[in-house]
């Protein structure tokens, strides 16, 4: 009786052990969770598109959202309960390649007299954003003195006549919201449109 729970229990094993497409008696590794956000094919529901014919720029918004800031270079918006923000700006003070405009975000953001953000820690990526090179960064980083850690994940994108486009996503950087910020960068991604008429 026992042999036979034994190879009825085995035979389940077996069947709840197999692989989606079919192979069965070796489990597979789990994927690495990947970092890279990746755009959708088109915003959701629940977004609005905006315009910005000062920054010639194109962009969507989660609907709710409030603009809290916007002159001759950048649009800045928070969600309803300012959990989230959201930037797009065009600028070019760092210069007018995206190497150079990265660069000298980062280390304006390491002047913490400037900045207010400490304990800074960025790691870069390559990327495109509509068949053009870019970069996006993910910045950990605390405000000064102290705060909890928080988390900005920014891409940068070269634009016509010299200008570099940055758009951002800034959050606490616990668990949950990790991953909404990474979900809000996708699909504002996917909705961002420089050198926009």
């Amino acid at each position: 009786m026992l042999s036979a729970l034994a190879a009825v229990a085995g035979v389940i094993v077996a069947v709840l052990d197999q692989s989606a497409d079919g192979d069965s008696g070796a489990r597979r590794q789990p994927s690495p969770s990947r970092t890279v956000p990746t755009p959708v094919d088109s915003a959701p529901g629940g977004w609005s598109t905006f315009d910005e014919p000062g920054l010639t720029v194109s962009f969507k918004v989660p609907d709710g959202w409030k603009r809290v800031e916007r002159n001759a270079t950048q649009s800045r918006w928070r969600s309803p309960d300012d959990t989230f923000s959201m930037a797009v700006k065009r600028d070019n003070a760092w210069g007018p390649t995206v190497r150079e405009t990265v660069e000298g975000q980062l280390t304006w953001y390491r002047d913490t007299g400037q900045s207010e953000m400490t304990d800074l820690d960025a790691t870069q990526h390559r990327t495109d954003h509509d068949g053009r090179p870019a970069t996006w960064v993910e910045i950990d980083y605390r405000w000064a003195p102290h705060s909890p850690p928080r988390k900005r994940i920014e891409l940068f994108v070269p634009g016509e006549a010299g200008y570099v486009y940055q758009l951002l996503v800034d959050a606490d950087a616990t668990p949950d919201h990790l991953a909404q910020l990474r979900r809000l960068f996708a699909t504002a991604r996917a909705g961002f449109r420089p050198d926009a008429a």
